[in-house]
């Protein structure tokens, strides 16, 4: 019986230290393998035979947008899946709708841009976007009677996150009459002396802050402590934590279990453990809970897989995926939800998408 090769372009980050916890090839790239395999299972594409060549754009828009002409020009794939940061997905997204070629971002690509059809015509969008975290961040203003806010932010140890939720979030609240942001301000460098300084200009505008800040590394408790430090924790404010990589109160460390936020992730530790937890009482947390929660027999099932397959073809992986740090999945439901989502992608049978 005669197959056809459904040709997969696969765009990953490999080296960026402060993306291998979230969207990692390492630890997540052989879901599409675990994808494949249900495939066949379950006779989803009987006469298609599915192969994948493997980039890495490393979320670098120059790199993302020459990989992405190369996977369609001259590897002829009928499919990219990634990038999985937003900038680096939104301009291989616009060179996926030129040829016609459909693109799939998932992770870190939590721009609300992706919901413009017209630019977009071709990208399918796996994550929760930010737009979507601003409208609970309404919501909540609304239920407590809050109207309104400030928005600190920074940049420091992730580039995009922050200024894409700063946008998105921004595009919600002028749509609405009836909760303002008064101000914002970003964050050069998340230390107490800065954070201080910025709670000081906030506390003149407002006592609701909704705070921004990269995972895993203790920003948010050096966050908390600061505003401790400076007489800034008290029944009249409360900080919300908002974020859409986020396991809420804890924190996925690479390797390693989860870790309470409120915990000094420093060694030696600053002995102020008490302090931070008491200080986090005063804070809440929207989030889509990146992995919390109950978890069945599946998921864990599916966790030890893509770890175990990273050594099979096209990956190879075996001496760069031994440290440790790679021994294990981080509970990731958004890896998870890349597996079933590939599933159905692949299986899509539209002749507009695969065949030329």
């Amino acid at each position: 019986m005669f197959c056809r090769v459904l040709n997969v372009g696969l765009m990953f980050v490999k080296d960026k230290i402060e993306h291998q916890l979230t969207v990692g090839y390492r630890t997540s790239a052989s879901a599409v393998l675990i994808a494949k395999d249900r495939i066949i299972k379950e006779q989803l594409l009987p006469l298609y035979e599915i192969e994948f060549v493997v980039r890495f754009d490393e979320c670098d828009e120059k790199l993302a947008v020459g990989i992405a002409t190369e996977l369609i020009t001259s590897q002829n794939v009928d499919v990219i899946i990634g990038p999985t940061c937003s900038n680096a997905a939104i301009i291989s997204g616009v060179t996926a709708a030129f040829y016609n070629i459909p693109l799939f971002t998932w992770g870190l690509s939590t721009s609300s841009a992706f919901g413009n059809m017209d630019r977009f015509p071709t990208t399918g969008l796996l994550s929760v976007n930010s737009y979507s975290l601003g409208i609970a961040i309404h919501s909540i203003m609304l239920s407590f009677e809050w109207h309104q806010f400030a928005f600190v932010y920074s940049n420091k140890g992730d580039n995009e996150k922050c200024s894409m939720m700063k946008n998105d979030i921004g595009d919600v609240f002028a749509e609405t009459e009836d909760v303002i942001i008064t101000t914002t301000i970003r964050l050069k460098d998340v230390t107490s002396v800065e954070v201080i300084q910025a709670l000081r200009n906030v506390s003149a505008r407002s006592r609701i802050v909704v705070v921004c800040l990269a995972e895993g590394f203790n920003y948010k408790r050096t966050f908390m402590l600061a505003a401790k430090d400076g007489g800034y924790l008290n029944d009249e404010y409360v900080y919300i934590f908002a974020d859409t990589k986020s396991k809420g109160y804890y924190v996925a460390i690479l390797g390693e279990p989860d870790k309470p936020i409120w915990e000094d992730m420093a060694t030696p530790s600053d002995g102020r453990d008490k302090e931070a937890l008491m200080a986090f009482g005063k804070t809440l947390v929207v989030s889509n809970h990146l992995g919390s929660g109950f978890t069945d027999g599946n998921y864990d099932e599916f966790k030890n897989s893509v770890i175990s397959r990273m050594k099979e073809p096209p990956f190879n992986c075996v001496e760069d995926c031994k440290a440790v740090q790679y021994s294990k999945v981080v509970d990731r439901k958004d890896v998870y939800s890349f597996e079933s989502h590939s599933a159905t992608l692949f299986a899509y049978q539209s002749p507009s998408f695969f065949v030329k």
